[in-house]
């Protein structure tokens, strides 16, 4: 890394004296990444005055409170207790495994398994168990036929061909129109082209389309191979976002993008259907309502094309059904709600093509009922519960062949699961008419509910397709997930775990009455993995939420070698977004950032979903209000413990976490002494409709919550430290964002960092970005006093006996930062004086952005 400031660089900018730090670092994944650190250093009458030092300027420090450590900014692994952050990374993927099991063989009588590097074998009746050998014969081949046989799209776009399900033809989109490919032959006809002096394009359609409806498809082939149904997109209203590409380069190069923002004209959105015998073109009526939203397409077993249509404000939801020959519709369910309406709920089809699952919250929870596409008219009602249905895990019918119900996944992704692997003999197929006979209704169906001893432990349950014989098959202590079924339906295996407790597999046995009967546990991660590596394990408490009623619930991680007569800075890493969850119930070791000598905890607020409608509800036009306070709410109720340092509060986070952030320092200064905002929504105007006016309807409709949930509009009020991070070609948070943020608080003469990377979108995989925060944290929180006091006061190393009492020599004692508060360092149990707001932090000491939860790991449509 080199990093070079001058005070030639040093410019008056709306009055105020703006030190421009520019460091170049070369990382894996950029040649040269520019980051532009910039504070403001403004004389504010209610905060602070006086001359304005720079790095070639220091001010006079005492001997004890210089920073061997020179500019608050560097390296990653030059940061004090680096050394110690690698080493928990390297111990922490440990700790926790060995509690599941994978490669399954079922007989009658018994369960062959592989856990570790060994094979073993369980008695199902008595649960002995005992070693084993590898089964003969291997494990059945994965049926790959239904798999896609095309490219993926990529995040927020939609695959260019899609192949008719004999294989015989391909369906293409390009230059705007679709074209039928002969695979044979390699020769191709159009079969809907877009014209001259049109805007409507065939076989596509955008960037918030993939990013907020997850539709990838803009082309689908009926389950026969007769018809491809195809979008007819009209982008001509959408306004375009104009994106620089090149930053780094000598030149930029201009990309256009049709990006419309909150109150936007939308696209207009059209279903065509394509009849291969007759080349007949039909267009599907799918409503004259030019501003809604139409997703989700599929066709049924019984050649209809199935969509959802929602209207604009996403409060109203159809499945609808539409003939292909006529293009005619009808309407099989509607879904209203007073705030938002889910857009894509659970939907899983019977045998026979007509039966259907489908998932409602007009309860207030997320229940089951069974209906027909034949019979819109059809309601039996499944589950009666008051907390949410997550997913659906299983679905059993008597006597039916082998399907996509057999080893359905669970309620969350995890290639560690048993339910990943394959598993003999535990096709659907194998479920023998008799076990059902005892099901009224003819089936059954198996699922995940949130009823347990937590609002986040997820729950197996069973119920009759019939509505009768609900029933919770785990208890509810732990988080249960992994469901594997016997072929004949008598047992099953489930893996529990907290997110403080490792995991533990355990076979059931299904008990008519009772429900399930533990019979042996097959696999325990070690319970002792924290306090041999000399860790506390990590801790869930529980608060109140600042509405002062409902409960929350929270994570808290402690540093290596934690002394509760300590102070300690808390970190609060945060997203808190809609759709998204923090606390998810299953184990979490937590970050090896904590190492730096801090506590780290996350917390859901109201807002996030499995809480039932009201709890998801909660932040309905008011983005960053509730949510924001209930964060607010947990920090005050760590605060209460004597080993947190309330002075010394930081936020970081990244897309919605960075909106948190940026508000959390603005709204709450005497809260948090620091932020750290990774590719924030600073205004939600700037943000997509879709999305955006989900939960806040448009700027017109509500100005008063848009301007509530604004940092541009709260930027001059800012007392604490905020470090605004973001990618230059960032095409879903635009970089818009931070610049309007940055511009407001520059013409308010107030303080403030920014770190941009020239090629980098919304995920940032910069090593300099977690450089760049943890430097900032760890000045702001303390950290980096703390660290120099005791490096004084650690003597000489026996080497040198000439001096054995003397401070080891700061490495780069010309330019020591000063220390972020006046407290004294020699008590680093008493709490510390917090950060005073008003004082800016030093501009020769560049902080470091922390790195964010990464973006490509979060669902479609649950950023920003």
């Amino acid at each position: 890394m080199m990093s070079a400031t001058s005070p030639h660089l040093a410019k008056v900018l709306g009055g105020a004296r703006v030190a421009l730090s520019f460091t170049f670092a070369a990382t894996s994944a950029t040649v040269g990444v520019l980051a532009i650190a910039i504070s403001a250093r403004a004389t504010l009458a209610a905060a602070w005055t006086g001359p304005i030092q720079t790095s070639v300027e220091p001010a006079p420090q005492s001997a004890a409170a210089k920073n061997p450590w020179g500019n608050a900014g560097g390296k990653f692994k030059d940061l004090p207790n680096a050394e110690k952050v690698e080493e928990l990374a390297a111990i922490l993927p440990e700790i926790g495994r060995g509690g599941k099991i994978r490669q399954l063989t079922w007989t009658p009588s018994t369960l062959t398994f592989h856990r570790g590097d060994n094979w073993y074998t369980v008695e199902l009746a008595s649960g002995v168990i005992t070693s084993s050998s590898k089964p003969e014969g291997d494990a059945p081949a994965l049926d790959k036929s239904k798999w896609p046989k095309d490219p993926s799209a990529g995040r927020a776009k939609q695959r260019t061909q899609a192949t008719s399900p004999d294989g015989t033809f391909k369906a293409i989109h390009h230059d705007g129109g679709v074209y039928l490919e002969t695979i044979e032959t390699k020769t191709q006809k159009p079969v809907m082209e877009m014209k001259a002096g049109e805007n409507i394009q065939y076989g596509t359609a955008d960037w918030v389309y993939g990013e907020e409806l997850d539709q990838i498809d803009a082309m689908w082939w009926s389950k026969d191979g007769k018809f491809l149904a195809f979008y007819a997109f009209d982008e001509s209203q959408v306004p375009k976002y104009e994106l620089l590409k090149g930053w780094d380069a000598l030149r930029t190069i201009n990309t256009t993008m049709w990006y419309p923002k909150a109150g936007d004209p939308n696209p207009v959105a059209g279903l065509m259907v394509y009849e291969l015998a007759t080349g007949r073109m039909v267009t599907v009526d799918v409503g004259d309502d030019r501003e809604q939203y139409i997703y989700g397409v599929r066709w049924s077993d019984h050649d209809e094309l199935l969509y959802f249509r929602t209207n604009r404000r996403q409060n109203s939801l159809d499945l609808m059904a539409a003939t292909p020959t006529t293009g005619a519709s009808r309407v099989i369910v509607n879904e209203t709600q007073d705030t938002w309406q889910e857009n894509r709920p659970l939907l899983r089809f019977l045998n026979d093509g007509d039966r259907f699952v489908w998932a409602s919250e007009r309860s207030g929870f997320n229940n089951l009922e069974l209906r027909k596409l034949s019979d819109s008219a059809f309601v039996q009602p499944l589950t009666h519960l008051a907390f949410p249905v997550v997913d659906i895990v299983y679905i059993n019918e008597p006597a039916k062949a082998a399907s996509a119900h057999a080893n359905a996944r669970d309620d969350q992704d995890d290639p560690d699961d048993q339910d990943n692997q394959s598993s003999q003999n535990n096709s659907a197929a194998n479920d023998s008419a008799t076990a059902i006979e005892n099901f009224p209704g003819g089936g059954q169906m198996w699922y995940i509910a949130n009823s347990g001893a937590t609002a986040r432990f997820a729950q197996i349950h069973r119920v009759n397709l019939d509505g009768s014989g609900e029933q919770q098959l785990t208890d509810g202590a732990s988080h249960w997930s992994g469901l594997q079924r016997s072929p004949d339906g008598k047992y099953f295996i489930a893996t529990a775990e907290t997110p403080t407790t490792p995991p533990r597999t355990v076979l059931f046995q299904i008990d008519a009455i009772n429900g399930a009967k533990e019979i042996a546990t097959l696999a325990t991660a070690p319970a002792d993995d924290f306090e041999k590596n000399n860790l506390r394990p990590p801790e869930l408490f529980t608060f109140t939420a600042a509405d002062g009623v409902t409960p929350l619930w929270g994570e808290l991680f402690f540093p290596p070698d934690f002394d509760p007569t300590k102070k300690y800075p808390l970190l609060i890493d945060v997203y808190g977004g809609p759709g998204v969850l923090s606390i998810t119930g299953r184990f979490d070791a937590g970050s090896a950032d904590r190492a730096l000598g801090m506590l780290i905890a996350k917390m859901d607020n109201r807002g996030t979903p499995q809480r039932g409608k009201v709890f998801e509800s909660a932040t309905y036009l008011k983005l960053c209000g509730p949510d924001l306070d209930d964060q607010v709410a947990g920090v005050k109720a760590l605060a209460t413990r004597p080993y947190v340092d309330a002075n010394h509060v930081a936020m970081k986070g990244h897309s919605y976490g960075g909106t948190m952030s940026a508000m959390a320092v603005l709204r709450y200064p005497d809260v948090f002494c620091a932020g750290v905002a990774g590719a924030p929504v600073t205004d939600w105007r700037n943000y997509d409709t879709i999305y955006t006016e989900r939960y806040m309807r448009t700027p017109k409709e509500n100005p008063d919550g848009y301007d509530a949930g604004s940092a541009v509009k709260l930027a001059a009020t800012l007392k604490s430290h905020l470090l605004l991070i973001h990618g230059l070609v960032d095409d879903n948070v635009h970089p818009s964002n931070t610049l309007q943020m940055a511009k407001a608080m520059q013409d308010a003469e107030v303080p403030f960092e920014m770190m941009l990377f020239p090629d980098s979108d919304h995920g940032i995989h910069s090593s300099a970005y977690k450089a760049k925060a943890w430097w900032f944290l760890a000045e702001h929180l303390g950290l980096l006093r703390n660290a120099a006091q005791n490096k004084l006061n650690t003597p000489s190393a026996p080497s040198t006996p000439s001096t054995p009492s003397t401070p080891s020599t700061p490495s780069t004692p010309s330019a020591p930062s000063a220390p972020s508060t006046p407290s004294t360092p020699s008590t680093p149990s008493t709490p510390s004086t917090p950060s005073t707001p008003s004082t800016p932090s030093t501009p020769s000491t560049p902080s470091t952005p922390s790195t964010p939860s990464t973006p490509s790991t979060q669902p479609a449509g649950a950023t920003p």
